[in-house]
């Protein structure tokens, strides 16, 4: 008995040596605190979402462009110097451009069409990593001015003036294209000027303008200069930002 004792005992001790001996994880283990980690919005930066400042609460803006004003973010942790996501989208929620910016303001560098609503929202951005988006505002772009409508006799400094406002008011972009092209061939044939017409019919980035002085039309005054199309301007190439260079009279 005194044996069997012995045995059992020295068993025990054994076991509990070797349980004393393991070293058992928690579960689960915690996170390094240098971990990266997604919060619930999918924000990866320790950051307050920014305050947006202007324009808010459907103002219209003077202009087309916009200059968006924000109160920076906080870092939860320290005081951060952080970059600037601007995101704005059309009233339907389409997105029109996403821009990043070291500071709390940021004006649009292309113009948006007159009397557009669009929103707007912002999220302070730091290396890879971005923190939660503000709210979104919602404004209204200015109304469209008016227009001085050219005439023969107009200086091609005022064609260009009137081609810049028939440009925003019919919502071209910031580059030539085709579809710009078109979206103002009405109001060009309607001041006596037109788009260049290549031998297929598609339209080519060069203008032509009336002539000063000129009276009469072409089917009346059959040796140049004609009153219309008499002048010609190039506006840059498909694809490229637009330009105004004056070629003369043709």
């Amino acid at each position: 008995m005194v044996k069997t004792a012995t045995i059992c005992g020295a068993v025990c001790l054994l076991a509990t040596t070797v349980a004393c001996g393991v070293s058992t994880p928690l579960t689960p283990a915690p996170a390094a605190s240098n971990a990266a980690t997604k919060a619930a919005d999918g924000s990866t930066l320790k950051a307050t979402a920014p305050t947006l400042v202007s324009p808010v609460n459907d103002d219209r803006i003077p202009n087309e462009r916009p200059t968006f004003v924000i109160d920076g973010a906080d870092g939860q942790f320290e005081k951060v110097a952080f970059f600037y996501e601007f995101e704005l989208t059309n009233d339907a929620g389409e997105l029109v451009r996403s821009d990043v910016t070291d500071g709390t303001q940021f004006q649009l560098p292309v113009s948006l069409a007159f009397d557009s609503p669009y929103r707007w929202r912002s999220r302070a951005v730091l290396n890879d990593a971005f923190g939660p988006w503000s709210g979104q505002a919602r404004f209204f772009t200015a109304l469209p001015p008016t227009l001085n409508r050219p005439t023969r006799n107009s200086s091609y400094d005022e064609w260009k003036t009137w081609f810049e406002q028939i440009r925003q008011l019919r919502g071209v972009g910031p580059t030539v294209s085709v579809a710009g092209m078109a979206a103002t061939r009405a109001d060009f044939l309607a001041v006596e000027a037109d788009w260049q017409n290549g031998w297929r019919g598609d339209l080519r980035a060069r203008i032509f303008l009336p002539v000063p002085g000129c009276n009469g039309t072409a089917a009346n005054n059959p040796n140049p200069p004609f009153c219309a199309f008499g002048r010609t301007v190039d506006v840059g190439n498909i694809g490229q930002t637009w330009q105004w260079v004056v070629r003369g009279q043709t």
